[in-house]
């Protein structure tokens, strides 16, 4: 009979011996598998979102748009002011 310390002290080397399977050691990767790519995917959908809010608010600076023209068109197109103090507002708005 072997005596229970002597199998103890044999375990790592059998458990070593053992052949391994080559993605065994990543066996803790499993979920991240999951997680790492909707995180990628994620920050991806960011930068695109961020990105083409930035290039629209240099669009709407180049063209000359703002809340406030818009506020003063709806104003005109409901009849509150008269064409003169329309084109003077805007002009002031515009800055020209």
């Amino acid at each position: 009979m072997v005596p229970a310390a002597l199998l103890l002290a044999l375990a790592p080397v059998a458990a070593a011996a053992q052949p391994m399977e080559p993605w065994s050691g990543w066996m803790w990767w499993g979920p991240m598998h999951m997680i790492f790519p909707l995180l990628f995917f994620c920050l991806a959908v960011w930068v695109i979102v961020s990105l083409l809010r930035h290039v629209d608010a240099q669009n709407d600076r180049n063209r000359g748009t703002s809340r406030a023209l818009e506020l003063l068109d709806e104003r005109y197109a409901k009849g509150e002011i008269d064409r003169d103090e329309y084109m003077k507002r805007r002009d002031d708005i515009r800055g020209t």
